[in-house]
């Protein structure tokens, strides 16, 4: 499929100019961005069907739940976000640590404590090369990605974190990804690990040390089924540090 595409954009090329290649390319990108969002709609409500069919408690897919930034200290990258929609529920080794990374490799997240937490200029930071080399050492560009940053932190900082829904400032995402939170899964312990949208947001809600809502891109079965039995039977005995967990509050309280 790549390489048919390829081939048309090449033919375009040739026999129209590049900017009929351009314009079809936009056209092109647009639908495609369409196709992944209807994708995304689909596969959240069906994950939200089956759920209601399978389990006693689940949750509604779409709505956040809060949680500590600090919290977070492992990111779980590989789920597609269009491919598994929000709320799925998902058993499997998918948890293991070996398939966990710690946050501190993403280099977004590190990148901005890089900045405000140790005052580095930005050409000293992990985001800087990053983006330095994604933009062919174009730094003019990289340099506005950065100030982007900056004005985004400053918002954050002096007029609170705002969710994804009413916040008109963040430019760098696009399509349906722009109202959604700051995206995450829950292994079967209950444990809270990064899934990679909204990495700025994660990473400067960790610096100022600000509650955030997170949606649930997925779930394990068995912390599912734990959700049920505490719904069922209350916090098991010596568990009742899970009384404050954030995706227990909905049958808790």
């Amino acid at each position: 499929m790549a390489t048919d595409h390829a081939k048309r954009a090449f033919e375009i090329l040739w026999e129209e100019g590049p900017v009929e290649l351009f314009k079809q390319s936009n056209h092109f990108l647009k639908h495609r961005l369409s196709v992944d969002e209807k994708r995304f709609r689909i596969n959240t409500g069906k994950n939200h069907l089956m759920n209601v069919f399978q389990y006693k408690t689940p949750p509604d897919p779409k709505t956040p739940i809060f949680i500590n930034p600090n919290n977070v200290e492992y990111g779980r990258y590989g789920f597609s976000t269009a491919g598994n929609g929000l709320g799925k529920i998902k058993g499997g080794a998918w948890d293991n640590k070996s398939s966990l990374e710690k946050i501190t490799q993403d280099y977004t997240i590190e990148g901005i404590k890089q900045r405000f937490q140790e005052n580095r200029d930005w050409d000293e930071t992990v985001y800087y090369e990053k983006f330095k080399s994604k933009y062919n050492g174009d730094e003019g560009r990289v340099r506005e990605r950065c100030a982007y940053v900056d004005s985004l932190y400053e918002d954050i900082k002096n007029n609170g974190y705002k969710p994804a829904s009413n916040d008109k400032n963040e430019r760098q995402r696009s399509g349906y990804g722009q109202y959604l939170e700051v995206l995450v899964v829950i292994d079967r312990k209950g444990r809270i690990h990064h899934q990679g949208k909204g990495s700025h947001r994660l990473g400067i809600s960790k610096i100022l040390d600000i509650n955030i809502p997170v949606q649930v891109l997925v779930r394990h079965k068995k912390w599912q089924e734990l959700r049920d039995d505490i719904y069922n039977n209350g916090l098991p005995e010596g568990r009742e540090d899970l009384g404050d967990h954030p995706d227990l509050q909905d049958i808790l309280n």
